[in-house]
């Protein structure tokens, strides 16, 4: 009953956000989901560039990577059982060279006791992969004999190869949302939950449209009304997440001080960066919140002397 009078509230709430005007939003909670699947690569670039997201299109995956990723080293199956008593198999693939996009793995047969004791292992398969011909994906050779097993295994991953050319997978997938709220200026609540400010809403929005239009990917936004509480709410968790990311890039310039290896004109380059975006992000919640959010200032100003000490001293 109480997750029931939750979801009620819960429900209410949202209802209730939606049918105020837009101009009593300070924003919007946003979250995410994208399952286990592939996304054509053309088919995400088309969509993105309708929603005017174009900058976030990742890089086509090159076919050996694809290969790479399915064909991945390690073991693959373990346990088939032999004609003998207390005696198994693993199948293994590993890489035996590489030289750019041309790459060569073995399927290899490591027979084992009932305690897990390596009893020996045979080389099965060769897999030869040479990007100019990337279409029929690898050349397969027999070694020391067939072996059923690892040969269904090799076409089972041979079709994962060929489904998964041109595709997008998850975890790229994933990093374009994350970068797409990223540019946002979110702060994140918890893992997986962000707030957005108001002035982003047609940026959310598209990318509520990208997940609708792609398989496996959802994008969710609720708005949240403009009063006290959400505002103290808010900027409790804007101050965490300053001073959390302030005390990481502090403690990394503590390393460099300490150490003896220079700081490279990039990584000087970066940490710049790094606290012009906190300063940039600082002044959009103070205008948000009509607040001067003085613990976020104090811990960018003193991450901003650590790192004038840490160039000076490179100099």
């Amino acid at each position: 009953m109480k997750a029931d009078a939750m979801t009620k509230s819960f429900t209410e709430h949202v209802e209730e956000a939606r049918a105020t005007d837009q101009a009593d939003w300070l924003g919007s909670l946003v979250y995410f989901h994208v399952s286990e699947s592939n996304v054509e690569h053309k088919k995400l670039a088309k969509f993105l560039k309708l929603a005017d997201l174009e900058k976030f299109t990742p890089s086509e995956p090159r076919d050996d990577d694809v290969f790479r990723r399915v064909f991945f080293d390690g073991k693959r199956r373990s346990g088939l059982p032999t004609d003998e008593e207390g005696v198994t198999e693993n199948i293994n693939i590993f890489q035996v060279s590489r030289k750019g996009g041309d790459i060569v793995k073995r399927v290899v047969v490591v027979t084992v006791d009932s305690d897990g004791a390596e009893l020996g292992f045979k080389e099965k398969l060769e897999l030869d992969f040479q990007l100019a011909k990337s279409d029929n994906g690898p050349r397969i050779r027999n070694l020391n004999g067939r072996h059923s097993q690892s040969t269904a295994l090799v076409q089972r991953l041979l079709a994962d190869y060929h489904e998964q050319r041109g595709c997008v997978n998850a975890n790229a997938m994933r990093g374009v949302v994350r970068d797409v709220i990223e540019s946002c200026r979110p702060t994140q609540l918890r893992p997986g939950l962000y707030f957005v400010p108001a002035e982003h809403a047609d940026t959310v929005s598209n990318l509520e449209g990208v997940g609708k239009a792609l398989p496996g990917t959802t994008v969710h936004s609720i708005p949240l009304v403009d009063d006290e509480k959400q505002r103290h709410n808010l900027k409790e968790a804007f101050q965490d997440e300053v001073t959390t990311e302030c005390d990481r890039l502090l403690s990394e310039l503590n390393v460099v001080l300490s150490s003896k290896d220079e700081l490279t004109q990039a990584k000087g380059g970066a940490y710049t960066q790094a606290i012009a975006n906190q300063r940039a992000k600082l002044e959009t919640y103070r205008e948000l919140l009509a607040d001067n959010l003085d613990t976020a200032e104090m811990r960018i100003a003193v991450l901003q002397t650590k790192l004038t000490a840490v160039l000076r001293t490179a100099k």
